[in-house]
């Protein structure tokens, strides 16, 4: 069972800052004989589940679903939800407090880069100037 989810941050004007998408993944069990939740995957066994989601969405052979199947998961996919939802919050939560904190700290990096870059035009500006004051540059008596 895969369950995913889309983290989006945005930063002030709505501007996309970062998006990933937060998967989820269980060993699926039958829903009428299950007595317990789903129980997610920890992260290696999730990394590999989505590995076989690729390789089976390549493999053409494997994309027609018998009815039966399709029947038997439609039939347990809310529960399915309802189980794995609350651990895709978890994961989305812990993963945005991250992405927050790294993003602050990549504004505070870029802000005081950009703060030395306008400096030094600042003082390439300034002594531009300096260069000229001393030579005058030429100026035409033109009348109006």
């Amino acid at each position: 069972m895969i369950l995913l989810g889309r983290l989006s941050l945005h930063g002030e004007r709505a501007a996309r800052l970062h998006d990933e998408i937060v998967p989820v993944t269980a060993r699926r069990t039958d829903a009428e004989t299950r007595r317990d939740p789903l129980r997610p995957h920890a992260e290696d066994a999730t990394e590999k589940t989505l590995a076989l989601l690729e390789a089976s969405l390549a493999d053409q052979r494997l994309h027609l679903v018998s009815e039966t199947v399709t029947t038997l998961l439609t039939a347990s996919v809310e529960r399915d939800v309802t189980d794995l939802l609350p651990h895709l919050e978890s994961r989305a939560e812990i993963l945005a407090k991250r992405l927050v904190e790294r993003v602050k700290v990549r504004g505070e990096r870029e802000a005081k880069e950009m703060k030395e870059i306008l400096e030094s035009q600042r003082a390439r500006i300034s002594q531009t100037l300096q260069k000229h004051d001393q030579n005058p540059q030429l100026s035409l008596s033109f009348d109006e």
